[in-house]
C-alpha cells in the first residue's frame, strides 16, 4: 500500500508542520479518504506525540498535490 507525507500543526501544544506518513488515496472519494484515513492518521500521531493535548482541531494540514493526479494520491517523481 503506497503512502504520502502529510503535515499538520497544533497551536495548542506547539507542534508545527509535523510530517506523518498517511495511506495514499486510491479510488475513494476525497471526503471519505479525509474522514476515514487522513484525519484518523493525523489524530493518532498527535495523540502519540502530545498525549496531554486534546485540541478541537488541527491546523495547517498540508497534503501534497504537485506530482499527483488527485488530492491525496501518490506523488509521482
Amino acid at each position: 500500500m503506497p503512502f504520502i507525507t502529510v503535515r499538520y500543526s497544533c497551536p495548542a501544544c506547539g507542534i508545527r508542520k509535523r510530517e506523518v506518513e498517511v495511506q495514499a488515496r486510491e479510488s475513494e472519494d476525497v471526503i471519505e479518504w479525509m474522514e476515514k484515513v487522513c484525519i484518523i492518521a493525523l489524530g493518532n500521531d498527535h495523540a502519540s506525540v502530545s498525549p496531554h493535548c486534546h485540541p478541537e482541531e488541527l491546523k495547517d494540514i498540508m497534503i501534497p498535490i504537485h506530482g499527483s493526479d488527485k488530492i491525496g494520491g501518490v506523488v509521482h517523481q
